[in-house]
């Protein structure tokens, strides 16, 4: 029997892997003024 590639397993890894790089990029652009605010970081 031939097994299918996008089977269960392989979409919750996908499913996993997106939210967390997600979740990261969504983070990145706050980043610089949560650093400005904390330790008066200036440019």
């Amino acid at each position: 029997m031939e097994e299918k590639l996008f089977n269960k397993n392989y979409l919750c890894l996908c499913a996993a892997n997106f939210l967390f790089f997600f979740s990261f990029y969504l983070l990145l652009p706050v980043l610089p003024f949560f650093i400005m605010e904390k330790y008066q970081a200036g440019s």
